[in-house]
């Protein structure tokens, strides 16, 4: 008997220990789908500057759209 109470208090601790990290990841995938919006637009201009240097490379339109992109950026 004092086996099995004991491998309950030890179950019930353990289901405890694990609502809580249950709730606190789902808190932190909140916080993260909340910045969505803001990163994927970050993202898309990653990829579209990344897809216009792969179709380019064998002229020199890259270091002008480098050069331009730079440009932006230091002007924003």
């Amino acid at each position: 008997m004092d086996f099995n109470m004991t491998s309950k208090l030890h179950n019930l601790k353990a289901a405890r220990t694990l609502a809580t990290e249950i709730t606190e990841s789902g808190a932190k995938l909140y916080d993260l789908l909340g910045q969505e919006k803001d990163l994927k637009q970050s993202r898309d201009k990653a990829l579209e500057f990344l897809d216009s240097i792969s179709r380019n490379l064998d002229t020199n339109t890259e270091q002008v759209y480098i050069e331009k992109c730079i440009g932006n950026i230091i002007d924003n």
